[in-house]
């Protein structure tokens, strides 16, 4: 009890990028010390601290403070943002006790603990609106349309448990995949942008979006959307592929399912059809630009589905024959879809073969399984490819894919057929011997 000078440490908390002028008032022990009073013009600016020495007479041993956002003032009507904080308090006792004044030491400490209480949860709340969990309004105002049923983006996010390690199911140079897990059983693949992608690549692909989602076929895996805010925070909502990709069914060893002859095929035939409805099907010609295993996804029944639409590309992951277009594109030369048809002809040879298309063998060398392909088909032997894990496949199907595969990646583009002529050929519509005829003719 007795007279004490209070200092409450006042901080007009303003996030980056908005602009904060709240007014508030300040009540201690009952009585109002401070009316309409504005921090930041004290403090001469926001996240600034300002120190109101205050005389205080305690009676009880309780000190009661109380600081009141007037609700005037504040530009930006953010829940849980808007208004002052106190930031530190400090009670010195203008008294003595038992013949003596408090010593320095027994004043820090009371100051200490005084500063602990009040700090430690205004630090949570910094951590807190450092992760992004206070800015949830917009997230909770974001819907997106998926299967006839309406998820607001905060509910997608919390279905990747935040984005948590644990709901990871793929990762490349440009991002993060992570499964998010709805209410009624609805899955989904969330793509987190890596932070690290420039602003331009970012901004571009923000502008291709609602193109991306236009884009349906059974063998295209679907965009549902895409989000970006001021923080950082970008991702791309995809259906989710239960089989992961291709690449990983293949070559992944913890994967133990192996691909029958007839499941092989239907792949192949399924990756024709899309690229027949990207090339063709349009009004437009559209490149994939980044055909290869890891970007053939696989549902429940091994559909397969093209991914990374365009996005690739923009973010700079290509393979190498596609950074050797890109190197002639530079030149004056024309980059069409018959780039998408040499790189689908190197997926084939790795399908059937189940193989990758360069193997890195122990002496650091490395073997392209295209090389091997071209000996083999002049030997005749183009057969001595199938992946030997096959106990049993059609050798005529398998003939007619291998050979195609040859065609598709043929030096020359014009020589090269179209996803229309493949899939006629996958489907039995015509046969190889035609196409092969009318390409050279």
């Amino acid at each position: 009890m007795g007279s004490h000078g209070t200092t409450a440490r006042l901080l007009e908390m303003s996030p980056e990028g908005l602009s904060s002028d709240s007014q508030g008032r300040l009540v201690v022990l009952g009585e109002r010390r401070l009316k309409d009073f504005n921090i930041k013009e004290k403090a001469n600016g926001p996240n600034k601290p300002y120190a109101a020495v205050m005389p205080t007479f305690i009676d009880d041993n309780l000190l009661e403070i109380h600081l009141f956002w007037a609700g005037k003032g504040s530009l930006h009507n953010t829940p849980g943002l808007n208004g002052p904080l106190i930031s530190a308090i400090s009670i010195i006792p203008n008294f003595t006790v038992d013949g003596e004044r408090f010593s320095p030491p027994q004043i820090a400490g009371i100051s200490l603990i005084t500063l602990d209480v009040v700090l430690a949860p205004l630090l949570v709340l910094a951590f807190m609106w450092k992760m992004g969990w206070l800015g949830s309004k917009e997230l909770q105002e974001i819907h997106i349309d998926i299967q006839d049923k309406s998820f607001t983006l905060k509910q997608i996010i919390d279905g990747t448990r935040n984005f948590s390690p644990k709901m990871e199911i793929g990762r490349g140079r440009y991002g993060i995949v992570y499964k998010a897990e709805l209410p009624d059983g609805i899955k989904l693949a969330v793509k987190k942008i890596s932070p690290d992608i420039n602003k331009q690549v970012k901004d571009e692909l923000k502008s291709e979006i609602f193109s991306l989602k236009s884009l349906r076929h059974e063998n295209l895996v679907q965009l549902f959307d895409g989000y970006c805010n001021r923080k950082g925070l970008y991702v791309l909502i995809y259906e989710y592929m239960q089989n992961g990709s291709l690449h990983q069914v293949l070559f992944d060893p913890n994967f133990r399912t192996i691909l029958d002859w007839k499941v092989r095929y239907d792949i192949c035939l399924g990756i024709a059809k899309g690229l027949r409805y990207l090339h063709e099907e349009k009004r437009f010609d559209i490149v994939h630009g980044n055909i290869k295993a890891t970007n053939i996804m696989l549902d429940q029944s091994y559909t397969a589905k093209l991914s990374d639409l365009g996005i690739a590309r923009l973010c700079g992951e290509e393979d190498l024959f596609l950074s050797i277009v890109k190197a002639r594109a530079a030149r004056g030369e024309v980059i069409t879809v018959k780039a998408d048809v040499y790189s689908f002809g190197v997926v084939l040879l790795e399908i059937v073969s189940g193989k990758i298309s360069a193997d890195h063998t122990q002496n650091r060398e490395v073997d392209f399984l295209l090389d091997k392909a071209w000996v083999l088909h002049k030997k005749n032997r183009i057969l001595n490819l199938v992946d030997n894990k096959l106990s049993n496949y059609d050798r005529k199907q398998a003939f007619i894919v291998l050979n195609l595969a040859i065609m598709c990646v043929n030096q020359s583009a014009t020589l090269r057929p179209t996803m229309s002529e493949v899939v006629g050929v996958l489907s039995n519509e015509i046969t190889i011997d035609q196409i092969s005829k009318a390409n050279t003719s």
